[in-house]
């Protein structure tokens, strides 16, 4: 009898899973584009508030109809004459995306950018396969046929020139221009595109998807521009005074025109931006220095592991000069550095002189220094 019962538990079990499994299929299956304004209000709501620095969204297509870019989360169309995001996919709920790195996703767009392939492989095999009607605004795992296939990526096209110029010249332009993270795609015979962020607008490490633009660069007149391609779903940054913003919980980034990444510009400036622990508020962080000094106080030098004998290295984000260096040694919780020029950015590296052991010993002793308490002044 309890054989019996046992076997009638696990059938249950079994028939269980597999009606969830086909529930879960069922949803992906059903998976639609958003369209409406409340439907794409609240999708990018919501994805703009899980932003990661490693999630920087990549252009899959760029003409003078429309823009398409994606992430982990979503795959946005943006069109070209109203100026916003006109629809958008769920790739979380479309399971596009795997954490576990055996997978590897690919986004196909057809010649025209009419048809949207999205596909999630394993080695030989497809995982996911969805095609997107970008003109009807269908989402369907059953297979269309492409003419041809859009290959804009100016990196990657065979010709030595556009728009009259030796293409490597235009990459370096683009490059000039604040390139850096993203692919950019051809738009017309003039026009490339690429993705980045406003310039000289104070964002929260945190929060920075939310503002992302289309930056057009026309190669011709050696201009750029400048869209927002969230504006009107969500608030984005506007604010350029350092004066005004409150660090508490959060670090700020702000481009510069050339699309060079300052961390915590301008923490000089009367804001708690100041204080912190070592690894938060010293590495990766870009200060001015109003005194021509940048003094880093520790709140207790004993707590901290100086076996591999670390240094302090400040140097200025042009690379002008030598950079100075200080050894951290006991009982001294001061470091002063002198000569900084006004109109210079300062960042600051910590390093080790010395041979760790191991791996895992020279990471205990970072995640130690990490958590030092210190202060940084002018």
């Amino acid at each position: 009898m309890k054989r019996k019962i046992r076997i009638l538990m696990l059938a249950a079990a079994v028939m269980l899973a597999l009606a969830a499994s086909g529930c879960q299929k069922k949803a992906e299956r059903e998976q639609k584009p958003f369209v409406s304004e409340k439907e794409l209000k609240a999708f990018i709501g919501e994805t703009t508030k899980k932003d990661e620095v490693s999630d920087f969204p990549k252009l899959d297509y760029a003409s003078d109809q429309r823009v398409m870019f994606h992430n982990s989360q979503g795959f946005y169309v943006f069109d070209m004459k109203e100026k916003k995001v006109t629809a958008a996919l769920d790739l979380v709920k479309m399971k596009l995306f795997s954490e576990d790195g055996e997978t590897e996703t690919k986004i196909i767009v057809s010649g025209d950018g009419n048809v949207v392939r999205l596909l999630r492989t394993k080695g030989e095999d497809t995982v996911k396969d969805y095609f997107y009607d970008v003109k009807e605004q269908t989402l369907s795992d059953q297979k269309q046929a492409f003419d041809d296939v859009y290959e804009g990526d100016i990196q990657k096209t065979g010709e030595k020139k556009f728009a009259g110029h030796p293409k490597e010249e235009v990459i370096r332009e683009l490059m000039e221009q604040g390139q850096n993270d993203s692919n950019a795609m051809i738009q017309n015979d003039r026009t490339v595109d690429f993705l980045g962020y406003p310039s000289g607008v104070y964002m929260k490490e945190d929060q920075m998807f939310k503002n992302v633009s289309l930056i057009q660069y026309d190669v011709k007149a050696k201009k750029k521009s400048v869209t927002p391609l969230f504006d009107g779903f969500v608030k984005t940054d506007q604010e350029t005074d350092a004066s005004k913003l409150v660090f508490e919980g959060s670090r700020f980034m702000k481009f510069s025109e050339n699309g060079v990444l300052y961390f915590d510009v301008d923490a000089m400036q009367k804001t708690g931006g100041t204080k912190g622990t070592f690894g938060d508020l010293v590495i990766g962080n870009v200060f001015q220095s109003k005194s021509g000094k940048l003094t880093v106080s520790f709140e207790d030098i004993s707590k901290a592991d100086l076996s591999l004998k670390p240094v302090l290295s400040l140097n200025n984000i042009d690379e002008k000069g030598e950079p100075q260096m200080m050894e951290l040694k006991e009982g001294r919780n001061t470091y002063t550095f002198s000569g900084l020029k006004k109109e210079l950015f300062y960042y600051i590296d910590y390093y080790a002189t010395k041979d760790a052991p191991d791996e895992k010993s020279m990471k205990k002793t970072d995640q130690q220094n990490k958590k030092l308490r210190v202060s940084i002044s002018s």
